[in-house]
């Protein structure tokens, strides 16, 4: 499974008035930088007609969802005569089913949130609607976007979803096993010229103490999808697929070196401890629980960590580089966009709900929530909300940017990280070799590359 909180708990209503307050400092000329104020990005297409109701699909529990429940009232607020119907689910293949079942039986919804993993799913299979004509007509400027969320929000280099949220991977560093272990904190800078695959290595065999009680670990966990491998493939110079989209490339020599590397992470180095040694706690929780000094998760998860870390002092460091330098990942199951079925029969309307979505006022709430927004307006007063508590250097994540990669979208994702999941534990389980899996990996993906029939 994919590491850390994709849907943070809601924060308090002291955190949502801090980023008010901050915004509402924020000079005009920012704002304006950054694709407007409340009232430009709300601005609606000529000619939307009354008594229409949206349906809405989103992630999550509807009730408990206060952001997407709050939009589906707010927005009528703004245009009275369209209502909104919001229906929450988990975001996964029954949630995909639902979709596909409602547009095959002539209900399609008007608006859905997607993210990687079901994104190429209804865009190969022509399901969605093309937004970026209805952004030029509108002047809606993509540049107020993290550059990387509209990537992730494109199908064959054509825009069939809007951004909502950026969630860029890092690691979380328990800052005490470092000092007590005597070993050098690693940088908070994407940059930084330390930090190296070797280096990480040398980190974590000073970190790693089973023969203390309790034992201490250097990595709670290797996580094995998609997202969570992607920075130590692109950082060796390797990729998934070709530049064409048409083939797998992890039989490629710089894959295979990737997957011996986090295979020696795992065995040779023992960096991740069994169940067994940690009296039956495991993944996450074990950072959690101060018993290993680095945890790789998201931005969302300082939410979990602000809940549940008590004990000791946390911050977040980058990935180590390795000869084409340092990356994070995002797209997949990290970030998520909106989009409009092409078969809706209410798409100006739709798509004036998607620009409120994802304009500055629910841009700022999500924000407020432990989300990052993919609009640039909302992050100063993030930097702002974020400062005094831990992560000291939450910047972190929001200057990860440049350095974030999306994992490509292909038709049957799932079943793509499904399997590219299994064969990678069985080589961080020393259960097959690097070079097999990467040629078994070629094998089983390829026919995955197609839409399914």
């Amino acid at each position: 499974m994919e590491s850390g909180d994709k849907h943070p708990v809601r924060q308090s209503t002291t955190r949502r008035m801090v980023l008010g307050s901050a915004l509402a400092l924020a000079p005009a000329s920012l704002l304006a930088a950054c694709g407007g104020g409340a009232t430009s990005t709300a601005a609606q297409p000529a000619q939307l007609r009354s008594g229409v109701t949206l349906t809405y699909l989103a992630w999550g529990a509807a009730t408990a969802d206060t952001d997407k429940a709050f939009a589906a009232t707010r927005f009528p607020e703004l245009q009275p005569g369209i209502k909104v119907d919001l229906t929450g689910m988990d975001g996964n293949e029954a949630f995909d089913a639902k979709v596909v079942s409602m547009i095959a039986g002539g209900t399609p919804p008007d608006v859905i949130q997607v993210g990687g993993r079901n994104f190429g799913l209804y865009a190969s299979k022509n399901m969605a609607l093309d937004l970026e004509t209805y952004a030029k007509r509108d002047k809606e400027s993509l540049d107020a976007f993290l550059p990387v969320t509209v990537e992730f929000s494109k199908w064959q280099n054509k825009l069939y979803a809007y951004p909502n949220d950026f969630n860029c991977l890092a690691i979380y560093t328990n800052v005490e096993l470092f000092e007590s272990a005597g070993v050098p904190l690693p940088p908070t800078e994407w940059k930084a010229a330390s930090w190296n695959w070797q280096q990480f290595v040398e980190a974590g065999l000073r970190l790693t103490r089973r023969d203390s009680s309790p034992g201490r670990y250097a990595l709670a966990s290797l996580p094995t999808g998609v997202t969570n491998i992607a920075p130590w493939l692109w950082a060796n110079g390797a990729d998934f697929l070709s530049k064409d989209g048409t083939k797998v490339m992890l039989d490629q020599a710089p894959a295979v070196e990737a997957l011996q590397y986090l295979q020696d992470l795992r065995q040779k180095h023992r960096f991740v401890p069994d169940a067994s040694e940690t009296g039956g706690i495991a993944g996450n929780d074990v950072f959690l629980n101060g018993m290993s000094a680095l945890l790789i998760a998201g931005a969302a998860y300082t939410a979990t960590a602000h809940r549940r870390i008590q004990n000791f002092r946390w911050n977040a460091t980058v990935f180590p580089s390795s000869r084409a330098g340092r990356f994070s990942s995002t797209g997949g199951t990290q970030g998520s966009s909106w989009m409009i079925p092409a078969s809706s029969a209410n798409k100006n309307e739709a798509w004036a709900f998607t620009r409120f979505l994802s304009g500055d006022e629910m841009q700022q709430r999500i924000t407020s929530s432990g989300l990052i927004g993919a609009r640039k307006s909302a992050h100063a007063a993030a930097r702002q909300l974020n400062a005094g508590q831990p992560p000291a250097n939450w910047g972190l994540f929001l200057d990860g940017e440049p350095f974030t990669r999306a994992v490509p979208s292909v038709p049957q994702w799932v079943e793509f990280d499904r399997t590219f999941n299994a064969e990678v534990t069985k080589v961080l389980a020393g259960q097959a070799a690097p070079r097999e899996a990467g040629a078994r990996l070629k094998e089983l993906l390829e026919p995955v590359l197609r839409p399914a029939g």
